[in-house]
């Protein structure tokens, strides 16, 4: 007696390829129809986009010919003394990220941290202060050891 699950198999694989047998092959023939379809009317939408951005840039530089410049001249009573400089201070310091891996690619990642606090007295004589913290990630391609 043969096997079962053999005996099985063999009857849905007959089963699948009768009810199958007919969409073989379709799925090449649509997808080349497609590509064929596709190729004409990248033309015309490419040369519309061309045209409107064309239109576009024309206009742009119409518009930036006929605008007139703001006027940047001081308003009457202001002081327009520049501000006196009166101390800089830089803090910078690297710290290590570890090792990362970009695009099957093993990095180390290096975390630059730099805080930048600036004095001025401005026209009034007040002393204004600005603290200005910036960080920056660089990825550096690891050596081996």
């Amino acid at each position: 007696m043969p096997d079962m699950p053999d005996q099985f198999d063999e009857k849905l694989s007959a089963l699948l390829r009768d009810e199958l047998a007919s969409q073989r092959g379709r799925a090449r023939a649509a997808f080349v129809a497609a590509t064929a379809r596709s190729r004409w009317r990248i033309g015309p939408s490419w040369f519309a986009a061309a045209a409107m951005l064309a239109l576009l840039i024309g206009g742009a530089a119409l518009w930036l010919n006929n605008h007139q410049p703001i006027d940047n001249a001081p308003i009457a009573g202001t002081n327009t003394a520049l501000p006196q400089h009166v101390e800089q201070i830089v803090w910078e310091r690297q710290l290590d990220g570890g090792i990362h891996v970009i695009n099957d690619q093993p990095v180390r990642m290096i975390r630059q941290q730099t805080i930048e606090h600036t004095q001025w007295l401005d026209s009034d004589q007040a002393l204004i202060t600005r603290t200005k913290p910036r960080e920056q990630i660089k990825f550096v391609v690891a050596q081996p050891n």
